[in-house]
């Protein structure tokens, strides 16, 4: 499946992996993208994994949208505004597994963006990860939900 919003390109992977490849980061585009998020999260089934990965490596994407985002290039729906959304519903469901990878640019506003979230993760409600490859991303969103499988769900 592959499904088109204005400046998005969103798809799922045969594993069920979500994936969002950002063509432009206008703020309408940012905005609409970040309201599919949260549908598909509010939809998604608890006790299957909700795994994603958020491709900003487009040149010329990077910068602009880590400007349009604070820098927090690992909101799960994408706009920091989102963030009490996201936590609450997250907090519902402590059992779930969320799982985001984004893939920033090999250039230097990747090197800029793994910089920015060289921070503790420990208290975080998701797992999140960048990756410079976006078939490296796949591969670890796929490992981390294999070695959650096993746990089951409270």
């Amino acid at each position: 499946m592959e499904d088109q919003i204005k400046g998005v390109t969103r798809g799922v992977v045969d594993t069920g992996i979500m994936t969002y490849t950002l063509h432009s980061p206008a703020r309408a585009t940012l905005i609409e993208w970040s309201n599919a998020v949260l549908e598909s999260l509010e939809r998604w089934p608890k006790g299957k994994p909700y795994l994603a990965v958020h491709d900003i490596s487009r040149p010329g994407i990077g910068m602009l949208f880590c400007s349009a985002v604070n820098n927090d290039i690992f909101q799960l729906a994408v706009l920091p505004e989102t963030k009490t959304r996201i936590d609450t519903l997250l907090g519902a469901h402590p059992g779930w597994t969320v799982v985001l990878a984004t893939v920033v640019s090999g250039s230097l506003s990747g090197h800029l963006s793994k910089v920015l979230f060289a921070r503790e993760q420990a208290n975080a409600l998701y797992a999140s990860k960048a990756f410079f490859h976006k078939d490296i991303a796949l591969r670890w969103l796929t490992e981390h939900a294999n070695s959650h499988m096993s746990a089951p769900v409270p």
